[in-house]
């Protein structure tokens, strides 16, 4: 091994762990959602778990990507960028959803939603630091070993 592939290795590894990090928040969220959704249903104003247990499969696809990304060989920054893209779009869809419907949402629901968001921005966080820390060196790759 060279010292460029140590060097990268080291400058991915913060990524590495968010992705993995994120990885196994959003696997446990799934799982959750799915055996629990219809006694979540109603905190989010739904009388049906469908949606609740389309987020959670959502959720199970978007966790297994994220494995997938941290554990390459290469770390694809365009894959990892991707996913940090995927969590802010979810903290932007939370303050939507509690913007126009916190009147159906129960008090616990909204709970629910704003530590979610919260705990989804530190990992959205966690990974553009993984991602600066990469460093481009003036060029752009696409992966790093």
């Amino acid at each position: 091994m060279n010292s460029h592939t140590t060097v990268g290795e080291d400058r991915g590894r913060a990524l590495r762990r968010a992705l993995l990090g994120n990885a196994a928040f959003s696997g446990t969220s799934a799982v959750a959602l799915m055996f629990t959704g219809p006694a979540v249903a109603p905190l989010f104003g739904l009388s049906d778990p469908t949606i609740v247990h389309a987020v959670g499969a959502g959720l199970g696809v978007f966790g297994g990507a994220l494995a997938y990304t941290a554990t390459r060989e290469q770390l694809s920054e365009t894959h990892s960028l991707l996913a940090t893209v995927g969590d802010l779009a979810c903290v932007a869809g939370s303050a939507v959803l509690l913007g126009l419907a916190s009147d159906t949402l129960a008090p616990l629901g909204i709970e629910l939603l704003v530590a979610v968001a919260v705990v989804v921005t530190l990992f959205a966080g966690l990974q553009i630091r993984g991602l600066l820390r990469l460093g481009h060196d003036g060029k752009s790759d696409a992966a790093v070993v």
